[in-house]
């Protein structure tokens, strides 16, 4: 499951319920290992363009780095701690910056590549990975929501599978199916019993990624590509369709160094957000047919206030004449 849909679930649930004490508590696990996996790639990439011998001779610090990447196990308590202060020690800087090299500049280009999301997200004090170190280690670190959202890359329990969103006036039930194209002809059919709608979402900042199980097919792509196998099913002829397309902050950012063309040829609107957004909301558009329900909202959905506004615009164009046939009032927006 993308990452963005991941974060639509979890926020639809903490909607209904917060974390409670157990659930925090494995966070706090889970975050200290992702974030020092995080720290211990960025590190690989440091060894990798300033691990040579002489310039270890110069920076001692070098070849400490050396040593800590080539341990046999990597997440052993006291490599983590030491790979964590080391990260974190000026003096690994002040090396990289005599052969001129910037490590901002390549925990950057890491999280741009694999976790954009974490460049944009405000929590995250826009990326900077020594801070989220110095935060996540500390002896009194309690995990936020937002470290759930991006740092416990569990699988999602059933509860968070299937939601209920409960509104003012009823109820929705928000059920996820999964995505593995694979498995697509075994779940198409259970979205057919009285769907009232069916809500796609899409992060935006994969149209540079590929699939894990298939390098060879990028990521947006497969999902434009699940979209049509939908909105062109003789079983969703009559079935609204509402597509959010997330992540739009990262989106904007991540194109003015991975070029939208270079996976899209078609596209020849250079580093322009705007036309890079519209050609994407496009790509969506174009395969509804004429008379189709289909609405497309841009949005980040990393926050509560996100993921309501989505819900509130999902009610009142997508849902709005199924909530009409109910007998609700028409849903007033919150901004």
């Amino acid at each position: 499951m993308s990452t963005t849909r991941v974060f639509f679930l979890k926020q639809t649930r903490l909607l209904e319920l917060p974390l409670s004490n157990e659930e925090c508590a494995n966070v706090r696990v889970e975050a200290r290992r992702f974030v020092a996996s995080m720290c211990r790639e960025c590190l690989l990439i440091v060894e990798e363009c300033a691990g040579y011998p002489e310039w270890i001779n110069v920076h001692p610090v070098l070849g400490r780095v050396k040593e800590l990447v080539s341990r046999e196990e990597p997440e052993d308590e006291e490599t983590v701690e030491s790979m964590v202060s080391l990260y974190c020690d000026e003096e690994l800087r002040l090396a990289l910056k005599q052969f001129g090299h910037n490590l901002e500049n390549i925990e950057r280009r890491f999280l741009n590549g694999r976790f954009p999301h974490i460049l944009t997200c405000p929590c995250t004090g826009n990326g900077n990975l020594s801070k989220l170190l110095e935060r996540i280690f500390a002896p009194e670190y309690v995990p936020t929501e937002h470290d759930w959202f991006h740092f416990d890359q569990r699988r999602l329990e059933p509860v968070a599978q299937e939601a209920l969103i409960h509104r003012d006036s009823h109820t929705m039930r928000l059920l996820q199916i999964t995505d593995r194209s694979t498995q697509r002809r075994k779940w198409i059919h259970i979205l057919v019993d009285d769907a009232a709608c069916i809500l796609f979402i899409s992060d935006l900042a994969i149209y540079d990624q590929s699939l894990l199980e298939d390098e060879t097919i990028n990521r947006l792509h497969e999902d434009i590509l699940l979209f049509s196998s939908l909105v062109n099913s003789r079983w969703f002829t009559q079935t609204p369709f509402f597509v959010i397309l997330s992540n739009v902050s990262a989106f904007r950012n991540k194109i003015l160094q991975s070029p939208l063309s270079k996976w899209f040829p078609q596209f020849k609107g250079g580093s322009d957000g705007d036309a890079a957004l519209k050609f994407i909301k496009d790509r969506f558009q174009e395969l509804a047919k004429a008379n189709q329900n289909v609405y497309i909202h841009v949005a980040d959905i990393h926050s509560a206030e996100g993921v309501i506004a989505a819900i509130e615009t999902m009610e009142n164009t997508s849902l709005s004449k199924a909530l009409k046939e109910l007998g609700m009032p028409p849903v007033k927006c919150t901004n």
